[in-house]
């Protein structure tokens, strides 16, 4: 009986738990692990692990930033306990570089991840959410309706639960929940800058950061035209120089969601 539920079906390989097919047995055993299996837990940040030594290394995440050794081929700073398999990827390896972006992917699922879903690739069938005033698409439909109510009406339907603050979307209210109530437990920084080996817990703040390194001011003061690398140095700069602070946005918490009148 086991061997013919482990057998494949005109539709792939049968979850053994749920209803759910896969074209490759490796594929059934990830999701067998992610979703239906007992896994570990970090007792720091609650992330879920399917074995011991996943939630090992995980663990020492939290003990701090983790020596690291510079790879003689990429130039990357590499965690020495993994570079051993750093270098072997170099071994044989095919890149994917994207030319418009000049941005190097390893596999060919996440360059054609980038080229799928990224604002710069992404066709009017991916972002076929567009927002009635700039036109701006979206992957959802709620997320154009939280970008519209935001950007365009000064008004949202999410708040904070604590303070009842009024947040731009739902997936800022739990940064919001860090920053200032300090609800979570801080996320792990594993985006590395190559120069310095500087953590950071996304992408965003990573590529906001580099740019320290890449010599380049793209910011410029509208009243001195000094320039700048961060918005964060051209905000300062502003206040204390000049005494200007950018005008705070109104918002206006809405019960019902404002719904973009289609067009007739």
């Amino acid at each position: 009986m086991l061997r013919k539920l482990l057998s494949k079906t005109k539709s792939g390989y049968k979850c053994l738990y749920c209803d759910m097919h896969f074209e490759h047995t490796r594929y059934r055993k990830s999701h067998m692990d992610r979703h239906h299996r007992e896994r570990l837990q970090c007792d720091h940040c609650q992330k879920k692990f399917v074995n011991r030594t996943t939630l090992i290394g995980h663990l020492r995440l939290h003990e701090g930033p983790l020596p690291r050794q510079e790879c003689n081929i990429c130039h990357k700073m590499v965690r020495v306990l993994q570079f051993k398999y750093h270098l072997q990827r170099h071994e044989n390896k095919q890149t994917y570089k994207c030319i418009d972006c000049n941005k190097v992917f390893s596999t060919l699922m996440t360059y054609q991840g980038h080229l799928k879903y990224s604002r710069a690739h992404a066709s009017d069938q991916i972002l076929k959410f567009s927002c009635p005033t700039c036109k701006k698409g979206y992957p959802t439909q709620e997320a154009m309706q939280d970008h519209f109510n935001y950007q365009h009406l000064g008004k949202t339907s999410h708040k904070c639960p604590i303070c009842d603050k009024p947040i731009a979307s739902k997936a800022y209210i739990e940064r919001h929940l860090l920053r200032v109530h300090g609800e979570k437990k801080e996320k792990p920084k594993n985006h590395i800058c190559q120069q310095c080996g500087k953590g950071f817990t996304d992408k965003r703040s990573l590529i906001q950061h580099e740019v320290i390194h890449s010599g380049n001011r793209p910011l410029s003061c509208n009243i001195c035209e000094q320039t700048f690398k961060q918005k964060a140095t051209l905000y300062t700069h502003k206040k204390r120089v000049h005494n200007v602070t950018p005008t705070k946005k109104v918002l206006e918490f809405i019960n019902d969601e404002t719904k973009v009148e289609e067009s007739s």
